[in-house]
């Protein structure tokens, strides 16, 4: 798991998605206990989005992966999601990322405005700081109307909230952000459009 995370902080998605593999093919994953398995299957979530965002390129002779199913995902990581201030973030941001990515807007809009409720409650400037500024990043796509221009620009306040903090003195574990968000924002603005979208009514 440490080498994992090595990975995923060096950009090394490639070699990150190997030592995935390597663990979960071992023949004593199952005996995992429930949390540990939570964790992997969480890992797995953020490298198949990475897949599918294109971070990923996987070797001709190996075995596509099948597309991320939302539903099926969070049936797996019942206790992480029962999390309120840990690993359910890590769960919110990537369902976020998945619509953003492809482009289901109208089900963005609603994860946002649920995390939005979630960061309020939940969500404090200490241990949670730097997730604190990502979401409020992430609230300024569906304002914007998934704009990637105007999402930029008025996220730019929380990006440097976010940098003064650097994760490596964050309070906060450094498992729940897998993919630093610093790396993280650059793959979201990629998948936004360069057309605003307005909400149905």
């Amino acid at each position: 798991e440490l080498s994992l995370m090595l990975a995923f902080h060096s950009r090394e998605y490639g070699a990150a998605y190997q030592i995935h593999q390597q663990v979960i093919h071992q023949k004593n994953y199952k005996q995992l206990d429930r949390v540990s398995r939570e964790t992997w299957t969480i890992i797995q979530g953020y490298l198949s989005y990475l897949q599918y965002i294109g971070r990923i390129q996987l070797p001709e002779h190996s075995k596509r992966p099948k597309r991320f199913r939302l539903g099926k995902f969070l049936n797996e990581v019942p206790i992480f999601s029962r999390d309120k201030r840990g690993m359910n973030i890590p769960i919110l941001v990537l369902q976020i990322l998945f619509t953003i990515s492809r482009h289901q807007y109208q089900k963005a809009i609603d994860r946002i405005e649920a995390i939005e409720k979630y960061c309020t409650r939940y969500l404090r400037r200490d241990d949670t700081f730097r997730s604190n500024c990502f979401i409020k990043m992430l609230l300024q796509i569906p304002i914007n109307g998934f704009h990637r221009k105007a999402v930029e620009r008025h996220a730019a306040p929380y990006l440097e909230q976010l940098r003064s903090m650097p994760l490596s003195k964050a309070p906060q574990g450094p498992d729940i952000e897998l993919i630093p968000y610093d790396e993280l924002w650059p793959m979201v603005l990629g998948s936004l459009d360069v057309r605003f979208y307005r909400k149905r009514k």
